[in-house]
């Protein structure tokens, strides 16, 4: 036989989001885990995988546009007394999300080289890499993947200053010569 203590009731009173600048609360809201209670759900959701779930997207969406270095912390308040000391007939949480964005990177000249010259304004305007644009590296990895499905297989030539996939010397970038 066991006995189970399914402890206070709990509802979610607050969700807050401070710091963050270039997305709008409604935006990270949305896709977010941990919902304050409302008419349909009313003691709200909450647990501490859906705490950490809600901060891995919120660093997610700010490293795809550019933000590589913003971080995301937590603050969560049981509450369980009220203002008097008096117990409250059902506790109260409030979830503080507090986010540092950090600089945005975005992408500076974009060159193709050894693209045919008649084909440049066409691959660039298919391309999701643009000047100006916030850095990510899912939209890098994209346009590298639309470049090795519609040109050639790339081809590398002594004395052309290109290199193989994966053999610059000491660097993390890819240069790839198309013909």
């Amino acid at each position: 036989m066991f006995t189970v203590d399914r402890g206070v009731k709990h509802k979610v009173v607050a969700v807050d989001l401070n710091g963050n600048k270039y997305f709008a609360d409604d935006l990270l809201l949305e896709r977010m885990r941990v919902q304050k209670g409302n008419l349909y759900q009313r003691s709200g959701r909450f647990s501490p995988a859906l705490v950490s779930a809600d901060v891995t997207a919120i660093k997610a969406l700010y490293r795809a546009n550019g933000f590589d270095q913003a971080t995301v912390t937590t603050d969560v308040k049981d509450i369980s007394e009220s203002p008097e000391g008096k117990p409250l007939k059902v506790a109260e949480i409030a979830v503080t999300y507090l986010i540092v964005e950090g600089p945005q990177q975005k992408f500076g000249t974009v060159a193709l080289n050894g693209v045919d010259p008649n084909r440049t304004k066409d691959i660039r305007g298919l391309m999701n890499a643009q000047p100006g644009q916030p850095y990510s590296l899912v939209t890098l990895s994209g346009d590298r993947g639309y470049g090795a499905a519609v040109l050639p297989e790339p081809r590398f030539r002594p004395g052309e200053g290109g290199y193989p996939a994966g053999e610059e010397p000491g660097g993390l970038g890819e240069r790839r010569m198309w013909r």
